[in-house]
Formats: C-alpha cells, structure tokens, sequence
C-alpha cells in the first residue's frame, strides 16, 4: 500500500519535472528562433554573393601577410649569410695579403739572384756554391 505522504512526495517531483520540462521547452523554441535567424543570415549572404568577397578578400589579406613575413625572413637570411661569409672573409683576406707578401718577397729574393749571377757572368746557379 501507498501511503499519502508518499503520494503527496511523487505528485511535488511530478510538478518539479513538469516545471523543468516547460523551461526546457522554452529554451528549445529560443535555440529553433536563433537557429532559424542564423540560416536566414547564410541565405542572405549565399544569396548576396557577399561570402565569395570575403573569401577573396581573406585570402588576399592573407596572401598578403604571408608575403611580406616571406620577405623579411628572407632579408634576415640573406643578412646572416653576409655576416658569416665576412666573418669569414677576413681571415681569408689575411691570409691572401700574407701569401701575396710571401710572395713579393721570393720574387724580390730571385732578382737579387739574377742580379748577382749577371754581375760573376754565371750561366747557372749553384746553391752549394757559398762564395
């Protein structure tokens, strides 16, 4: 058997439910109204060919962006290139400038050579001959 108190108990958790059933129902028909107003809003657009625009527009912008960040990196890029290849120039250029002097010096050191074999009439250099 039922008692009443129990009774009493279902019949408030039955209102309660139908309570939240109505507001359940009232935000369902707000959702279907948002809903409705967002597929008129696409249809428009759609209709208006205004999405090709801002499709064309956005990928343009973006297009756009991605240039320039292209370009500054390439600038960057070829600037640490230039930095390296002179940081590395320079030992080189000394090195050049060492050898070129070397060099001079052999030449210089083969005309005192030449000069002193014309001078004793020597055809041919001896390098064991000291004197």
């Amino acid at each position: 058997m039922t008692r009443p108190d129990d009774i009493a108990d279902l019949i408030d958790r039955l209102g309660a439910a139908a309570l939240d059933c109505r507001q359940a129902i009232r935000e369902a028909h707000e959702a279907i109204q948002d809903l409705r107003a967002a597929t008129k809003q696409a249809r428009q657009l759609l209709d208006g060919g205004e999405v090709q625009t801002r499709i064309e527009t956005a990928a343009k912008n973006g297009l756009d962006e991605l240039g320039e960040l292209i370009g500054r990196q390439r600038d960057e890029v070829c600037d640490r290139i230039l930095t390296t290849f002179d940081q590395l120039a320079t030992p080189l250029k000394d090195s050049l400038l060492l050898m070129t002097e070397r060099a001079n010096q052999i030449t210089a050191t083969q005309n005192m050579l030449m000069r002193q074999l014309n001078l004793t009439g020597s055809t041919e250099f001896d390098p064991e001959d000291t004197g």
